[in-house]
C-alpha cells in the first residue's frame, strides 16, 4: 500500500460524508483525519491508517459494510466494521473485544479515536450539552484502556489513561 491509495480512500470518505451532510463534512474528515494522525504517530499499518479514516462511514452515511468489503477489500473492512458502534454502549465495548481479539489493531483505531474525542471533551468540557458525552467517555474509556494495554498498545492507552484523568465535568473543577 501506498501514499496514493491512503489519499484516495480520504478522497472516498470525504466525497461519502458530503453525500450524507454537506455542511458537517468538514468535521467528520477532520476528526478522521485526526484520527489517522494519531494512529500513524504509534505506529499504525496502512490498513489500519484506512480503516481510521472510513469507520465512520458506516455510522453517519449510508455506506454499508459491504460498500467498504467491495471498494477496500475484507480486511479493511474487518477493521472498520470492528470500530463501527452497536446499538448500546455496552454491545460496541463487547464487538470492540470480540474484533479485537481476532485482530489486535481494532483496539488500536478505538484508542485513536477516544484519544482525538477525548481531547475534544476536554477542550469543551465547560458546554452542558456534553456533559452525559463526558460521563460516558469517563466510564468506558478505562475500558479500552485496559483492552489496549493487555494487546500492546500500552503507550497509547497510558495517553488516554491520562486525558480521561483530566476529563472531569465543568461543575466539580475547583478554579
Amino acid at each position: 500500500m501506498t501514499l496514493s491509495t491512503l489519499k484516495k480512500t480520504s478522497r472516498y470518505a470525504e466525497i461519502e460524508h458530503k453525500r450524507q451532510n454537506k455542511k458537517a463534512c468538514d468535521l467528520y474528515i477532520a476528526h478522521s483525519k485526526r484520527v489517522v494522525l494519531i494512529a500513524f504517530k504509534y505506529e499504525a499499518d496502512f490498513p489500519t491508517l484506512q480503516a481510521c479514516l472510513l469507520y465512520n462511514l458506516i455510522e453517519d452515511t449510508k455506506v454499508t459494510s459491504e460498500d467498504i468489503r467491495k471498494s477496500f477489500g475484507k480486511e479493511i473492512a474487518f477493521l472498520v466494521e470492528g470500530v463501527t458502534k452497536a446499538d448500546t454502549l455496552e454491545d460496541t465495548m463487547k464487538k470492540v473485544e470480540v474484533y479485537s481479539s481476532k485482530d489486535r489493531r481494532v483496539i488500536q483505531i478505538k484508542l485513536a479515536d477516544r484519544l482525538d474525542n477525548t481531547a475534544d471533551l476536554i477542550r469543551n468540557k465547560s458546554l452542558e450539552s456534553l456533559q452525559k458525552t463526558i460521563t460516558n467517555y469517563q466510564n468506558s474509556n478505562p475500558f479500552y484502556i485496559k483492552l489496549g494495554k493487555a494487546l500492546g498498545y500500552k503507550e497509547m492507552a497510558n495517553a488516554l489513561e491520562e486525558l480521561t484523568n483530566r476529563l472531569q465535568p465543568a461543575n466539580s473543577l475547583s478554579s
